[in-house]
């Protein structure tokens, strides 16, 4: 079944957990937050053309992923909903 995954606020491990082990239908949810990341997001989570991954900012939330100039969020799968997430 569909999965929905709600990262844990200000838990930069809680979301690297969630986007490493995003599977093809999970709805991945992100509450208001600034996350620093210390290294690269290399995305590979792939979904399926009815059963997208989606990455989305929690109602009413602008989450911030600040890679803190030691990385960058790069994508490699496909099948992916990104929306109301900042990332710097």
């Amino acid at each position: 079944g569909l999965r929905r995954i709600e990262v844990l606020a200000n838990s930069s491990a809680s979301l690297t957990s969630a986007l490493a082990n995003a599977k093809a239908g999970d709805l991945i949810i992100i509450p208001e937050g600034y996350y620093i990341l210390s290294q690269s997001i290399v995305f590979s989570g792939t979904g399926a053309p009815d059963r997208w991954i989606t990455i989305q900012a929690a109602p009413n939330a602008s989450p911030t992923l600040d890679f803190n100039n030691a990385g960058d969020f790069r994508i490699s799968g496909s099948y992916l909903w990104m929306e109301g997430i900042e990332i710097i």
